[in-house]
């Protein structure tokens, strides 16, 4: 879904019409990924509760961990018949002292996978400069691993592909 185009007052969308936006999307690709912001509305909980699968995104901090840990206990109630959410990591920093660790991501889950993706600061405020996505740059090196192996391991499909041509390889397998 595309980002509100400006700070003022915007309505959500009705999860009925994205729920058949949603149904209709299905008939053409394998794989949908609805990137929902930070928050919670009745939009959030309808996506939740009618995803085949679900991934939190979090960081490895104390107030990352505790939303986690909710959209976890909220898998109980919303996702009955569903799998259970799988964590992502992100911005995961070496030898951080302050960072919870993946461990403490891992108990919460009850044992289902918790991807890691390192902090890249660098990259990130590249992409931003160039207006570009960060698998688009030239030098992804971790990162691009980092999301071929989560494709993997969530589609059973591998896929891998590095250097300039990444960014292409990557719209073409989308489309598959």
């Amino acid at each position: 879904m595309a980002s509100v185009p400006s700070l003022q007052d915007f309505a959500l969308p009705d999860p009925e019409r994205v729920g058949h936006l949603l149904e209709l999307a299905r008939t053409l690709w394998d794989y949908i990924i609805i990137d929902l912001p930070p928050g919670w509305s009745g939009l959030h909980a309808d996506m939740f509760a009618t995803s085949e699968m679900a991934l939190i995104v979090a960081k490895p901090n104390l107030s990352s961990f505790q939303a986690a840990s909710v959209m976890m206990r909220l898998n109980e109630s919303l996702r009955k018949t569903l799998t259970k959410p799988q964590i992502v990591l992100n911005r995961l920093r070496r030898r951080a002292k302050t960072d919870l660790k993946s461990d403490d991501f891992l108990r919460i889950s009850g044992g289902l996978p918790v991807h890691e993706f390192s902090e890249n600061d660098a990259l990130y405020a590249d992409a931003t400069e160039q207006g570009k996505v960060a698998m688009e740059l030239p030098k992804t090196g971790d990162l691009e691993q980092s999301f071929s192996d989560l494709v993997a391991q969530l589609t059973g499909t591998h896929f891998q592909q590095t250097g300039k041509n990444a960014a292409r390889s990557l719209k073409l397998w989308r489309r598959k």
